[in-house]
């Protein structure tokens, strides 16, 4: 099985990760499961992208994000 991330809509507010598993079928790449999360650059929401997204999305997001949150944790 092979796995692709993307950081989709990427801003310095918010970010939605999407990872799609595909697997190989008589020399075909076939799409097996979709997944999709979003975070938002909070407090809590860049805990949440620390303790989940690995390099070097981790460094990318941060990057576009800057030292500091941009959205108050109670607008969640």
């Amino acid at each position: 099985m092979n796995e692709r991330i993307v950081l989709d809509n990427l801003n310095q507010d918010s970010v939605s990760l999407l990872k799609i598993a595909t697997v190989e079928v008589n020399g075909q790449q076939i799409e097996a499961s979709r997944w999709r999360r979003a975070y938002i650059n909070s407090t809590q929401g860049r805990a949440s992208v620390q303790a989940e997204i690995a390099e070097p999305y981790l460094t990318v997001i941060l990057a576009v994000w800057g030292a500091t949150p941009t959205v108050s944790d109670t607008a969640q």
